[in-house]
Formats: structure tokens, sequence, C-alpha cells
């Protein structure tokens, strides 16, 4: 698809914008790129997911400039070559966009199909934590498990599975233990989802990473998440990320911001020496979303009860690496009536 000026503006940014200017501009566009100018509208390079993810992990906090993360040696073409050249230009670059510039100035914007879209079949296993009581969401979870909790008219669950499946991930495998009947008679075997799933249910809670030891046949990567979240996350880029720093746990990780409601001050000897008024200070948090090595197995004890959170404290105990993925995509816990109120305005 080409796009003229008009249609990808949106996606434009001069070099002193921030990173979470970029950051926004993705998430409206949902063209994956970002386009970046000086104040001439010269064109200076561009700005994908990729490289916001690689400028934090350095860490680069989002408030800086957008220039500190901008790819200056970016592909670009000064003509169209025709859809059949583009085609080939994107299968063999491994690239979803490019610019064409002409005159130093950005005039159409290349583009293939949505990055996030599986283009092909992924066999790996997802396993959906869908067990909890959902206390913090009394009384909605007295005769509701939490992921079977609407949220624009469908359970918290479908929305996964649903935005899973479109970027090719198949062979789900659910977590039940509160009222796990709600969710197997609403999804059952997956079919009416295009999907293939099945269920292991837990007399009593082994937690997240006691889950995990029971998956029979574990040969590829699984998948592993919380069932009351929401995310447009592109879980391919998750995946690829994961094999190719060949990880054994990769948490997905995210930096919210924090207003503190109140001035802080730094005192001594009684004299006020610094007021601070309301400051924002700035998390990298775990989002609940995990891709665990095969490997991992070996760590957990037959039938031992224990969370993600204690288990890679137990990893790093033994100096073995986790890494962490930084996310920009949409991101709703619906853990509690806050959370909720959010999803449910949003979607």
């Amino acid at each position: 698809m080409l796009l003229n000026l008009s249609k990808a503006s949106s996606a434009i940014l001069n070099k002193d914008k921030k990173i979470k200017d970029a950051i926004k501009s993705l998430s409206k566009t949902g063209l994956q790129i970002v386009l970046v100018v000086n104040k001439k509208k010269k064109f200076l390079g561009t700005v994908t997911d990729g490289d916001i993810r690689r400028g934090i992990l350095k860490g680069i906090e989002i408030d800086s400039k957008l220039e500190k993360v901008t790819n200056k040696k970016s592909f670009y073409l000064k003509e169209y070559p025709g859809e059949l050249k583009v085609k080939d230009i994107f299968e063999k670059k491994t690239i979803n966009q490019f610019p064409i510039i002409q005159k130093n100035k950005i005039k159409y914007l290349c583009i293939n199909r949505p990055e996030r879209m599986g283009n092909q079949i992924r066999t790996n296993k997802i396993l959906i934590m869908a067990g909890g009581m959902g206390k913090r969401l009394l009384p909605l979870t007295k005769k509701l498990p939490k992921p079977m909790i609407k949220v624009g008219g469908k359970p918290i669950l479908e929305h996964i599975i649903n935005e899973l499946c479109f970027q090719g991930f198949k062979n789900f495998l659910i977590s039940t233990h509160y009222k796990a009947s709600k969710i197997k008679s609403y999804f059952k075997d997956g079919k009416k989802f295009n999907a293939s799933i099945n269920y292991l249910h837990e007399k009593n809670a082994k937690g997240t990473a006691g889950a995990i030891k029971k998956i029979s046949n574990l040969k590829k990567p699984v998948l592993v998440m919380n069932g009351d979240i929401i995310t447009n996350l592109n879980f391919n880029d998750f995946l690829n990320f994961h094999l190719n720093n060949k990880n054994i746990i990769t948490v997905a990780t995210k930096n919210v911001e924090t207003r503190n409601p109140y001035g802080i001050l730094k005192i001594k000897n009684s004299k006020i020496k610094y007021i601070n008024e309301k400051p924002i200070e700035n998390y990298i948090i775990n989002t609940g979303f995990y891709i665990v090595d095969p490997k991992i197995s070996k760590f957990i004890k037959k039938d031992e009860n224990i969370s993600m959170t204690d288990l890679i404290q137990r990893l790093i105990k033994k100096n073995i690496k986790i890494t962490a993925f930084p996310i920009h995509e949409n991101w709703i816990d619906i853990g509690s009536i806050e959370g909720l109120k959010l999803a449910r305005k949003k979607y």
C-alpha cells in the first residue's frame, strides 16, 4: 500500500519531540513506524518499535529526545518502484514499511500488512492463567471467574484469545481453578474461535510457575500470561526477541509514570532546602507476560506451589540471565475495579 503525505502525517515527528511522543504516534497510527524530520521538514531517519525497545534497554528514558533512538541509516527509495518490486523489498529486507524521499522531503510511505498479523501459524503453547479468585473485583466475581467478566460485550479471556489468534497463535492451554466450569462451557475446545484449547485444572492452585511444570511434551518456548490483561502487544516480536537472545525466561516490561499528589520536601536541621511539587516518578513494571524455555522445568520441583516472580528470583540467585522486553503497546490490567472501568471505557 502507498500512503501519501497527508494520510501519513501523524507518523511524522520533529527530531526534538520526545520518545514518548513516538510511542503515542505508533499507538495512534498502527503503522509501526515514525518518520523523523528537522524544522525544515528534511527527512532524517525512522523510528520503529524495535528502535524504542533497544533504546529503553540501553537506559534511555522515554522523556529523552526522539533523535536518540532515530535510525539515520534506515532504508528508503527516491521513486516508487512498482508493486512487484515493493513486495520483493519487503520479503528480502524483512521490513514492513519504508518511505519514498524526494528532494530530502517525505513524499509517500510504503507499508506492508500490519506486523502483528501472523504471517505463519505459531505452534508454541500459550499458557493463560485463569484460576484466580478475583477478590478485588467482588461482587462481580461472586458468580463469575475474573477472565469471564465482559468488556465491550465479550469476556476478557475472549479478547486475549482473539488477539493471539489474529497474530498466528492457535495452541492454548488455560489453567483453571475458581469456577472453572464457566470457562470450559464457554470456550470448549476452541473450534469456534479458530483455535485449539485444552485445560489444566488445578484443585489446589500451584502458582504460575507450578502450572508450567505440569505441561507435558514441552519442546518449544511457551508464552505465559495472566488471564486479566488486554493488550495489542506484538507477540511475534516478543517471541522472536526471546529466540534471538536464547533466554531461559524473557519478561515483558513497561515504563509507567506515577504522580505523587504531594509536594516533596528536603529538610536539614529543620530548614527547608528544597521542594518538589507533585513530582512524577518513572517505574519499570512487570506486565504479566513471559516467554519460558522448556529447560525451565528442571528448576521447578514436582507439585511445587511457586509464582513466576519467585521462580525468577531463584534463577537470578543462580546467575541465570533473565531478560526484559520493553513494551509500549496498550496494556490494561483488569485485576481491579479501576482497571475494569478503564478497559470498558477503551473497548
